[in-house]
């Protein structure tokens, strides 16, 4: 079950305290929508996948059940705490999935993104992928590997076509994680990785110690150990790169 407190379920808390001993790592985790947590395991439900950017409800909207689901923000948009966020992602994003009042058919697709608009049904409103209704997963902060507190490296790449960064321990963590909730609630790498913004976390040290940090206390923490969030999709190289010869590489025989 979920604490009351924490925006976890407490036998997932024993889990990434296991992952941070195993990973000889400190693992931070975003705060989760706790609302999510009860779709849990659910054979209609999934969690949300990397590139799903839409936001999830907060709270139920009129009649219908939302609260921690991923839903239309033009249907409900009285259901987010941020509405400016969520706002701003289904613009973005809804035309791209082809996310509109007009789909067919009125009930979730079986395949693809889609919308549930049957005003029958409980989750009227709600965006579906292949079928099935998307909650939010855990959302990892950062990852850092004992003795590489001062190194913030990640490795660029595509993961369901989308551009991602992965840092060290990241496919450790991950998998031993979402092996032993038996649901993929690791989707994506650690915000640490591609925004510069602190916030409140979920710390598992490396010696399996759990606490909740503020967002001041992550910075003073990160600030110890010379440790900078970066934006991998966006930062200059720090070394230039050299230049390129146009003519090709130069061979020299070697005596």
């Amino acid at each position: 079950m979920a604490n009351s407190n924490l925006k976890m379920r407490e036998r997932d808390i024993e889990i990434f305290k296991g992952a941070a001993v195993h990973a000889a790592s400190w693992i931070f985790l975003r705060q989760t929508n706790i609302n999510s947590l009860k779709f849990v395991g659910r054979a209609d439900c999934i969690p949300k996948p990397l590139n799903c950017k839409f936001k999830t409800a907060n709270r139920d909207s009129r009649s219908y059940g939302t609260a921690g689901l991923v839903v239309s923000f033009e249907m409900h948009p009285n259901a987010f705490e941020k509405p400016e966020k969520a706002k701003k992602e289904w613009m973005k994003y809804a035309a791209k999935y082809n996310l509109n009042l007009r789909q067919n058919p009125l009930h979730k697709p079986n395949s693809g993104y889609g919308l549930d608009l049957d005003e029958r049904s409980e989750r009227h409103g709600c965006v579906t992928l292949d079928g099935k209704y998307l909650y939010g997963d855990y959302d990892l902060f950062d990852i850092i590997r004992t003795g590489d507190e001062s190194r913030n490296l990640g490795l660029l790449g595509e993961q369901n076509g989308d551009n991602t960064v992965t840092g060290i321990n990241y496919y450790k963590v991950r998998d031993y994680v979402n092996q032993r909730i038996g649901i993929d609630m690791i989707q994506h790498p650690g915000a640490a990785l591609f925004d510069r913004t602190f916030e409140d976390v979920y710390a598992f040290s490396p010696t399996g110690v759990f606490e909740e940090w503020s967002a001041r206390k992550t910075e003073e923490e990160y600030g110890k150990w010379g440790r900078q969030l970066i934006d991998a999709f966006r930062q200059k190289p720090i070394v230039k790169p050299p230049e390129v010869d146009p003519r090709g590489p130069s061979l020299k025989l070697v005596k």
